[in-house]
């Protein structure tokens, strides 16, 4: 089991990364299409330059802390025939898509307060900006992901199915590991 912790860290990883550009190219290539680009191909450029640097901390945080959950999901339906495992699999990837955006705003609300301001803001400012712009954002966040629905529903199939396949391939092994470690083990003494 301790392999397949480290092996789920590892995924965690992963997923924070897959996020991360997901979400960053997601941002771009809608802003890249929107009827001011007569530029597609330099717009979608800076944009998605600019949503990286600007959202992918948010993007990679809310997916990390999102996935175990969306593992454990899996691991619960491993037992299921592998067709029926990788649609629900899918599903679930799409809907973890749903879920991530409002997460994302959250995370991005909370770092709004920490950017440099020009001219300074009071720490009262601060505050209200603490309390009210993850809230605020979430609920943002929420809609855009209805705005952005051809990139959950692709990018939601695609990472779903990814993080399937990654259960099914490293629960076998460790299931296969663990019976092949008892039956070489020695007996033992009760100590």
């Amino acid at each position: 089991m301790v392999r397949f912790a480290r092996n789920q860290r590892q995924i965690l990883v992963v997923d924070g990364f897959l996020g991360a550009m997901i979400g960053a190219l997601s941002v771009g290539s809608m802003s890249a299409s929107s009827a001011l680009a007569p530029y597609r191909v330099g717009t979608f450029l800076v944009a998605s330059s600019v949503t990286t640097v600007l959202f992918a901390i948010p993007m990679f945080v809310a997916t990390v802390a999102l996935a175990p959950a969306l593992l454990a999901v899996l691991r619960r339906w491993n037992d299921r025939p592998p067709s029926s495992f990788y649609l629900r699999s899918a599903l679930a990837g799409i809907a973890f898509g749903v879920v991530v955006c409002p997460v994302v705003g959250f995370v991005f609300g909370l770092l709004i307060p920490l950017l440099p301001q020009p001219g300074g803001i009071a720490l009262t400012e601060r505050l209200v900006m603490l309390v009210g712009a993850p809230l605020y954002l979430a609920i943002g966040f929420f809609f855009v992901g209805f705005v952005f629905w051809k990139q959950v529903l692709i990018a939601g199939l695609g990472f779903g199915l990814l993080n399937g396949w990654w259960v099914r391939r490293h629960l076998m092994a460790a299931a296969t590991y663990a019976r092949q470690g008892s039956i070489g083990a020695p007996p033992s003494n009760g100590t």
